[in-house]
């Protein structure tokens, strides 16, 4: 099996359908679908148990006995999927009926580079207009929309300088993409899988984004995009974890990594668990970052300051 659909859900029969049917239009048939339920309590089970009997796609069912969030689904879904690539599809968007036939096309261009982690395509907004993020960081001539190529080979941390700061749909090598863990702390349900991302980037692995669509995005009012502050602050400790690590990348600034110190700081207090900052990474930094840190935390307990 070339690829591995990988979709964690919670509560979302509702629209899952969809996801299948975009599967099942496929014009290549290279993949099976790995779909993880983390624990619902609608009748998603009795939906998916009815299309594995249909046997229209190979579906490989798992469901959690206890919710525990989506970026532990995720890391094991890297560590139990068959296919030499994986592409996570969230349950509330599809596939363009061509995808995976630019998918295989696309892999096969980057197969003999060890450090190209995976490819990635664009997504669709439901009107129809590709999702993108002109707007926040204007338009420059170096925008991965206006140059005048097929595709760029990236880095995480280099996302911003080609306005690339927007979901896509990536692809990764499994062999590669397994050993990068989502870090999640013990007593919290979702971790931030941006550090993944900048620990293979710190390790010198890119990904091949093309200038082209695969899938249509469908946000969900209840979902974790459009709902990012209230995770963080629901996951203090696994924010801490991020901060932690941001702060000793090769790549970032001084003046950031003193910034992300001083988070580390705050996030430590919101979890309530300062013994931590004996594990800090970069102790110049968090000692650098200290008094700012001290300083959110005051002025966001008196609600000057969003968090």
């Amino acid at each position: 099996m070339m690829f591995t659909v990988f979709t964690a859900t919670y509560n979302r029969a509702y629209c899952l359908e969809q996801l299948y049917n975009s599967l099942k239009r496929q014009t290549v048939k290279n993949f099976d679908w790995l779909i993880i339920d983390d624990a619902s309590e609608d009748n998603t089970e009795i939906i998916v148990r009815k299309w594995i009997k249909e046997k229209e796609i190979k579906i490989t069912y798992i469901k959690n006995e206890i919710n525990g969030g989506l970026q532990r689904a995720i890391n094991k879904a890297y560590d139990i999927a068959e296919g030499e690539y994986c592409l996570k599809v969230d349950s509330d968007d599809y596939l363009l009926d061509d995808a995976i036939e630019n998918l295989t096309k696309w892999t096969k261009e980057i197969k003999s580079l060890t450090k190209c982690l995976g490819v990635a395509g664009l997504y669709l907004k439901p009107d129809g207009n590709i999702l993108r993020e002109e707007q926040k960081h204007g338009k420059r001539e170096d925008s991965f929309f206006s140059l005048p190529v097929e595709y760029v080979d990236v880095k995480f941390y280099e996302r911003e300088q080609y306005n690339l700061c927007v979901d896509t749909l990536e692809t990764y090598k499994v062999n590669i993409r397994k050993n990068y863990k989502i870090p999640v702390w013990k007593d919290e349900k979702d971790g931030p899988e941006r550090v993944a991302f900048c620990d293979m980037a710190e390790d010198g692995y890119f990904i091949r984004w093309y200038k082209k669509p695969i899938a249509v995005v469908n946000y969900q009012e209840n979902g974790m995009t459009l709902n990012q502050e209230k995770y963080r602050l629901k996951n203090p400790m696994s924010q801490a974890i991020c901060f932690n690590n941001y702060s000793n990348y090769s790549f970032v600034p001084w003046k950031r990594k003193i910034y992300y110190a001083s988070e580390y700081i705050y996030y430590l207090y919101k979890g309530k668990n300062f013994k931590y900052l004996f594990k800090a990474q970069n102790v110049l930094a968090t000692i650098l970052g200290l008094p700012i840190g001290i300083a959110k935390i005051l002025k966001r307990r008196k609600g000057k300051m969003n968090v």
